[in-house]
């Protein structure tokens, strides 16, 4: 039988022990660069799934890995815009339309420049986190039109809606 002294069993030790956090660290790297490759793909899928052929779209920002499905009328990091013409802050309205399936927006007002629409669009990829896409648009008369007419018609069956709690 062999006798192995200290000596003996370090180099061994230590050659097996580097490679091994070699090996290791090289495996962080990839999942990290794949992570990293596949957050980069969801970021342009949810600024590609908000701005569609819109090129008047100003102030587009991207906010990823939120808890809370609300947070673009809620949180102020997300619900602060400034007017993209003077950097006045905007003031939303009250109200807050669903556009598709997962789009919102409102009317906001820049006490010097008039009114801007704010939109988002959100997106759930991992079943719990929340990302989230913004911008702001100028308004037209058209969009003005649509607004007032879909504003109207959504506070009429909020109106209805309590009618019936009420009763």
């Amino acid at each position: 039988m062999a006798d192995f002294g200290d000596d003996d069993v370090k180099p061994l030790f230590s050659k097996t022990h580097t490679l091994g956090l070699k090996l290791l660290a090289l495996a962080l790297l990839s999942l990290t660069l794949m992570f990293v490759d596949q957050r980069a793909n969801n970021l342009q899928l949810l600024r590609s799934a908000l701005l569609g052929e819109d090129s008047a779209a100003r102030d587009v920002r991207v906010f990823m890995d939120r808890l809370e499905h609300d947070d673009y009328k809620n949180a102020p990091e997300l619900n602060s815009v400034h007017c993209p013409e003077c950097g006045a802050p905007l003031t939303h309205d009250e109200v807050w339309l669903k556009r598709g399936n997962t789009g919102y927006y409102t009317r906001s007002e820049c006490p010097y420049c008039g009114h801007w629409y704010v939109r988002f669009k959100l997106s759930r990829r991992d079943g719990l986190h929340w990302s989230f896409a913004r911008c702001t648009e100028p308004a037209t008369r058209e969009a003005d039109a649509r607004w007032e007419k879909h504003r109207a018609a959504f506070v009429e069956r909020l109106r209805r809606k309590k009618e019936r709690e009420q009763a």
